[in-house]
């Protein structure tokens, strides 16, 4: 970079909006169309001649990071937001080189400064990446929508965050302070701390993985077993809470035998595990709703040692009982109810005969009471954790770990594909979730992460059935946005 003035000016001529889309694609790897851009306000920032970063501010409807999520959920967006006072803020970069420089700083401050002279209250972002996911977060924003985004003919997760603009000046002082914390860190020889700013207190979602530091001798002995030559098979390992776990299980060295009905993202999710931790990661595009996959199990396990079980595939169907039909509804009891059990008895025998082994299972908070609105699937985490517990009993001394895992709402596709628009303040990721259960295993038969959901779990336990069917409901419509 030259020793020049790092300065700010909006873009207008197609010259110079080319420039500016080829620069997006270098450092961004996606594309953006002119004719968005001339409908826009594009603003880029100069290292002297060399265009460094940019952004694009649209106060013209459609807006482009709607248009990447599937209906009915950009229905329910559109719903949420004003247009007459809304612009949108997309396709920010700057060039990997100053993105830890005080120049980040100033781009930033000018990113929100120039969305506040725009003529508009509010703001909705964008991102299906968690680093600008966290940036995002200094200016305090209400989550829209969490879940499957198409972006350049790919489908990834991503978040929708709406924020008002009278808040912009709040938000830069976030970074300064962010930014000196961590540059003084970085003098001192501390720790790095944070990955990103503060999101706890009014956030929408925990982005850190809080889970005990001590795992139980059992536990460990299990993973260790398993990362010695063993395999862990993972169901609906292609995104969510099921991908989690086979991120953390490559991290300690285990092979993975993945499945989903997602085979592309399947396939791409095995090769990044098996690029990233040196694992060996086969993909076995499968669609347990289906009950003839029983019949395909001795090709899936092939003779290999399945030391860890991770039930993790399941789907959701919320809103009246009478809206879905009978073909949902018998594909949701074969996936959550019989799939696990035909799995778990699948590969239990041979746990047994070594001594050792893990089956986990993750139903959900709506196991713990009836919730209207979301009846059958309520009921049928209801049977995974009486099922589950059952077997434990029954096998309680043989050596082999279980663990039912009752997760409250989490960041995943799973949300948006089951009708779910609001997220709570308590949002957990599906870090969270994989990193506390495999911390607690040995120790905890029924693991529920997150305060909020524990505390629901012993409230619940004391109330009558009335009362917290009628509590849990309300939460649900809500959620919902009916």
């Amino acid at each position: 970079m030259g020793r020049h003035a790092f300065r700010l000016r909006r873009l207008r001529t197609d010259t110079e909006l080319a420039e500016f889309t080829a620069h997006y694609a270098r450092y961004s790897g996606y594309s953006v169309e002119i004719e968005y851009l001339r409908l826009a306000r594009v603003f880029a920032t100069f290292d002297g001649p060399d265009l460094v970063g940019g952004f694009v501010l649209n106060v013209t409807p459609p807006f482009r990071t709607l248009t990447r999520i599937p209906q009915p959920a950009r229905a329910r967006c559109e719903m949420e937001i004003d247009e007459t006072d809304t612009q949108e803020f997309t396709c920010a970069w700057l060039a990997p080189s100053l993105r830890r420089s005080w120049r980040s700083l100033l781009f930033w401050a000018h990113v929100l400064h120039q969305g506040g002279k725009a003529g508009r209250h509010s703001v909705i972002m964008g991102t299906e990446v968690p680093a600008l996911r966290d940036f995002y977060h200094h200016s305090r924003p209400r989550p829209l929508y969490v879940g499957p985004v198409v972006v350049d003919g790919v489908e990834k997760t991503g978040w929708v965050y709406q924020t008002t603009l009278e808040k912009r000046y709040f938000g830069i002082l976030r970074i300064v302070r962010h930014r000196l914390g961590r540059a003084l860190r970085e003098r001192l020889g501390l720790p790095a701390g944070r990955p990103g700013p503060r999101t706890e207190g009014r956030m929408p979602v925990r982005m850190r993985v809080r889970a005990p530091l001590r795992m139980s001798a059992a536990g460990k002995a299990v993973l260790a077993q398993a990362a010695d030559g063993g395999w862990a098979l993972v169901t609906g390992a292609s995104s969510g809470i099921g991908r989690a776990y086979a991120e953390a299980l490559a991290a300690l060295g285990v092979d993975l035998i993945l499945t989903s009905d997602d085979a592309e993202n399947l396939v791409r999710v095995a090769a990044a595990l098996r690029a990233e931790h040196g694992v060996r990661a086969v993909a076995h595009p499968l669609d347990l709703a289906d009950p003839s996959f029983v019949d395909k199990l001795p090709g899936l396990v092939d003779g290999r040692r399945v030391d860890v079980l991770v039930n993790s595939a399941g789907i959701g169907i919320k809103g009246p009982f009478t809206a879905a039909d009978n073909a949902a509804y018998t594909d949701l009891v074969h996936l959550n109810m019989l799939a696990p059990a035909l799995l778990t008895r699948a590969v239990l025998p041979s746990m047994l005969g070594r001594g050792r082994g893990a089956v986990i299972h993750i139903a959900s908070v709506n196991a713990l009471a009836p919730i209207g609105h979301s009846a059958v699937y309520s009921a049928g985490k209801a049977f995974l954790l009486s099922y589950a517990t059952a077997v434990w009993h029954e096998n309680r001394d043989s050596g082999v770990l279980f663990q039912t895992v009752l997760p409250g709402t989490t960041a995943t596709p799973f949300q948006a594909r089951s009708g779910s628009t609001r997220l709570p303040p308590w949002t957990l990721t599906p870090e969270v979730v994989a990193a506390g259960s495999l911390a607690t295993l040995g120790r905890d038969l029924v693991h529920v992460p997150g305060l909020i959901n524990r505390t629901y779990r012993v409230v619940g336990a004391v109330l009558p059935l009335r009362t917290k069917t009628a509590a849990a409901t309300a939460v649900m419509r809500r959620s919902l946005g009916v």
